[in-house]
């Protein structure tokens, strides 16, 4: 599958302000990294190609947390069940199978310090709604960090510290903050950007340097 970001590269960092610009117009091809970003991204691609089955393996092991086991017939790693079993299952219980995960990106681009890269990913179901989002969005605000919590159906895996936010009053209302676009910026890729054929992240930026709330 090919990657066109591999080819991408800025020498200076990107401010909200770029970031705003370049989402809100759908010029994605100006989000890149930096030429040792770019070098680590490649090594990282090249390593779960050389590891794993496939990409979608890695993301079931590692951002889901499905079992990790080897594939005799090709030496390499693969998640237990396979992603074809899954998508069986999703496929037969659309509405009711479903799990999603936000987490960050392991390989952001070139951007200002206080901006942070999440993905959100939904494996199963229908296409990610904008009331999804939002949830993930909150789940940010909040940092609420549980693991495989059962308030908004959104597992949240930290790899990072979030910053410490704090509520400047007790009647913020959060939830006009995820439509903030000081705070947040997303996207979806569209289909000449695409890397996954199946599976669709929601790439997200959240500017923690921004205000306080």
């Amino acid at each position: 599958m090919s990657d066109e970001a591999l080819n991408r590269s800025c020498e200076t960092a990107l401010s909200w302000s770029t970031l705003r610009s370049i989402i809100l117009s759908s010029d994605l091809v100006k989000l890149a990294r930096s030429e040792e970003q770019k070098l680590t991204y490649r090594r990282g691609r090249d390593t779960i190609h050389s590891e794993w089955d496939s990409i979608y393996d890695y993301l079931l092991c590692k951002k889901f947390g499905f079992n990790e086991i080897s594939n005799e017939s090709t030496s390499k790693k693969r998640s237990d069940p396979t992603f074809d079993t899954l998508k069986s299952q999703w496929d037969k219980e659309p509405n009711n199978s479903y799990r999603m995960v936000l987490c960050l990106n392991d390989y952001p681009y070139y951007l200002e310090p206080g901006i942070e890269h999440w993905i959100l990913w939904k494996l199963g179901g229908q296409d990610v709604t904008d009331d999804e989002i939002d949830r993930a969005k909150l789940k940010l605000m909040r940092h609420c960090i549980e693991i495989d919590c059962n308030d908004d159906g959104i597992d949240m895996q930290m790899t990072l510290p979030l910053p410490t936010v704090t509520p400047h009053n007790e009647i913020h209302n959060l939830s006009e903050d995820v439509k903030d676009d000081s705070i947040f910026l997303q996207w979806i890729n569209p289909p000449h950007l695409k890397r996954f054929v199946t599976e669709v992240p929601v790439y997200c930026l959240f500017s923690s340097s921004t205000r306080q709330l």
